[in-house]
């Protein structure tokens, strides 16, 4: 019970997100060895059935591009090898305006810009203050190779926001290329543009590094109908891909954010390769048959459970409220106390004991387990933050029992003036 609603809470935001999405009804794969006509091999590709024979007709000249299919048109560009700019301090090569879609390419948004380890790299200069990179084999740099970097994607989409692509070069790149990873910063829409597109633009842009580091595609679809290509029509779906430049680790991706940033992190985590989305990366000319999964989310304060934020925020901040009507007042009061009993239904627990809620006198449940595990928390957390701006220098033994101490103590306040609000309240 517990748990399902916990993914209730993860997945409402993307399930009223989409629900306005537009189903196309599904076109049969053809049987036979004939070319699909233009009308076909664009419904075979707008509805996602098996359509192998609409792009091996593509190849055979027998029907037009799909503009849908942005690589096998081959509108879709691999990033340039000879457009890298280095920063000598931080030993990063960078570049930026790199576009990710086909379709709508704003630039504004549609762009990305990869940061890599300048170790991993061999690079000449062109004369005109860029670089023209290839890959260095057997050169480590911390943990990791070339082909082995973990990517690192940031979504800095706070409430929902938009976020621009990179025009330059981004100093947060050098902390993570020091330890080996690929840094890249994809622009996104915001919610001024109507959801799901932020989470569109990321999905296309995690797509677009499958491609860039020229991959075969991956969708089960196409590895199916891959299996029964001959050698020469394998031979020229390959030669669309693009040369491997870049390095890094496709199947490290790994995305993070805060606030509405870790919430779209914590979806990207949730929905890698969730169908529902193929109608929206269609429509700006995603890469096809690539993955959009990650490999993991580093997600702060993830703003998720958007279904009962404003309860949620009524018991937490609703009893200091002033201003307020009489009927809001009693509104504020009745959506405290609607969160109090969802967050006691989650069954949640801490070291074996229930944490639940109680009604206090003044009616907004700020009694029972739940709220002394908060304060045990700020608590523990308050004491972490001291010791690591104002570490006591004592010995390892003397820091580890003052530590415990200045901690026990803390708590015993906090309790103590929990309990004591709370004797008095009632």
């Amino acid at each position: 019970m517990a748990n399902s609603k916990r993914l209730q809470a993860l997945g409402v935001a993307v399930l009223l997100a989409l629900q306005t999405g537009v189903a196309v009804p599904a076109l049969a794969a053809r049987s036979d060895n004939r070319a699909a006509t233009p009308q076909q091999a664009r419904e075979a590709a707008l509805a996602g059935a098996e359509h192998a024979n609409a792009w091996k007709a593509v190849y055979d000249g027998q029907a037009p591009a799909l503009g849908v299919d942005a690589i096998e048109a081959g509108e879709l560009k691999p990033v340039p090898a000879d457009k890298w700019q280095y920063n000598a301090e931080d030993n990063v090569y960078w570049q930026v305006g790199i576009p990710y879609c086909t379709a709508e390419a704003d630039a504004e948004f549609h762009t990305l810009g990869i940061y890599v380890p300048g170790d991993y790299v061999r690079a000449q200069a062109n004369g005109d203050g860029t670089y023209t990179l290839k890959l260095a084999d057997q050169v480590h740099v911390g943990m990791y190779q070339a082909k082995t970097a973990p990517i690192v994607l940031p979504v800095e989409t706070p409430g929902y926001m938009a976020m621009k692509s990179p025009t330059g070069y981004e100093q947060a790149a050098s902390v993570f290329a020091a330890s080996g990873l690929v840094y890249v910063k994809a622009g996104c829409r915001g919610r001024a543009h109507g959801a799901p597109a932020g989470i569109v633009d990321l999905k296309a842009a995690i797509r677009y590094l499958h491609f860039a580091l020229a991959e075969e595609p991956q969708d089960k679809t196409f590895t199916r109908e891959w299996t029964k290509m001959s050698p020469s029509d394998r031979r020229k779906y390959r030669d669309l891909l693009p040369e491997r430049t870049l390095p890094g680790d496709t199947s490290r991706i790994f995305v993070f954010g805060m606030s509405g940033g870790g919430a779209q992190a914590a979806l990207l985590g949730a929905t890698g390769d969730s169908k529902l989305y193929n109608n929206y990366l269609r429509d700006i000319g995603a890469a096809w048959h690539y993955s959009d999964a990650v490999a993991g989310v580093m997600a702060w304060c993830p703003i998720t459970n958007l279904d009962v934020a404003d309860a949620a925020y009524e018991w937490n901040m609703g009893h200091t409220r002033t201003g307020l009507t009489t009927e809001e007042a009693k509104l504020s009061q009745q959506l405290a106390s609607a969160f109090a009993a969802y967050q006691s239904d989650l069954g949640f627990r801490y070291d074996a004991q229930a944490l639940y809620m109680l009604p206090t006198r003044d009616g907004w449940y700020r009694g029972g387990t739940y709220p002394d595990f908060l304060a045990h928390v700020v608590a523990h957390s308050l004491d972490h933050q001291a010791n690591d701006l104002f570490p006591p220098q004592l010995s390892d033994t003397e820091a580890s029992d003052e530590k415990e101490r200045r901690y026990r103590l803390r708590l015993e306040r906090l309790t103590h003036g929990e309990h004591a609000r709370r004797a008095a309240e009632a």
